[in-house]
């Protein structure tokens, strides 16, 4: 007969009650990839047309010689008139300035207004420099550098204790926020106000909690003073010997 001590061991199993805190972060993340990812997509084949123009009154500043402004005929003291199709004054209310399907543009229409007179000129885009698909790739890289650290504080290493369960939101709404800002600055200028208006209002601020929050490190002993005091010398001496180097 099968008693208590001869019965297999059986385990059993309870189901734990889902995360809901944790469920919303892992979405969160999800979408702010989705978007970053999307977004420099979207803004990898732009090109910069080299010339740079005042934000308020549509004056052209610097024209880069032999870019595709110049080249173009686009002078600096020109007033730009009308741009993307679009009026100067009402810029800064579009939702979107330039197509998705970027390879299918072949020219940039342009009025300006020279001497009191108008003209119209399309800037044919170039394929982009090296140095501007460079700037888009740190900027990539950064923004998944801070995605992957909320990732990690907040969704891999919950059960560890980091001050706040908000690092990790506040490391991936920093990755998408970064991650989506040049694409925005250029082609969408109301989402670069919010944009901007997030990381200043919120991000900012949620930084300094976080950082009074977090764990308190623990206190050096006398002799790791010493050490510390002694590498900083050494590190100080070093850099004034070599600014004196000619």
């Amino acid at each position: 007969m099968e008693t208590d001590q001869t019965r297999p061991h059986v385990m059993q199993h309870t189901a734990r009650p889902f995360d809901w805190q944790r469920g919303a972060l892992v979405l969160f993340a999800a979408l702010m990839l989705i978007m970053l990812l999307a977004a420099t997509i979207a803004f990898w084949p732009v090109p910069s047309l080299e010339y740079t123009v005042d934000p308020i009154t549509g004056v052209i500043l610097t024209v880069e010689p032999g870019g595709p402004a110049e080249r173009a005929g686009l002078q600096v003291g020109d007033h730009i008139i009308r741009r993307y199709d679009y009026l100067w004054a009402d810029l800064d209310r579009q939702w979107f300035l330039y197509p998705i399907a970027w390879g299918s543009v072949e020219t940039i229409p342009f009025v300006i207004e020279r001497a009191g007179v108008e003209a119209q000129i399309d800037i044919a885009p170039p394929a982009p420099t090296f140095d501007a698909q460079l700037g888009k790739a740190t900027n990539l890289v950064l923004a998944l550098t801070c995605w992957i650290t909320g990732y990690v504080l907040g969704i891999m290493r919950r059960h560890e204790s980091f001050g706040t369960a908000l690092i990790g939101w506040f490391w991936i709404a920093l990755g998408g926020a970064l991650g989506t800002y040049l694409f925005a600055y250029y082609s969408t200028p109301l989402l670069s106000v919010a944009l901007a208006w997030a990381m200043i209002a919120i991000l900012l601020p949620l930084a300094i909690y976080i950082h009074l929050w977090y764990p308190v490190r623990p206190q050096r002993q006398p002799h790791d003073r010493y050490g510390a005091a002694g590498c900083s010398g050494v590190v100080l001496h070093c850099m004034g010997c070599s600014s004196q180097r000619c």
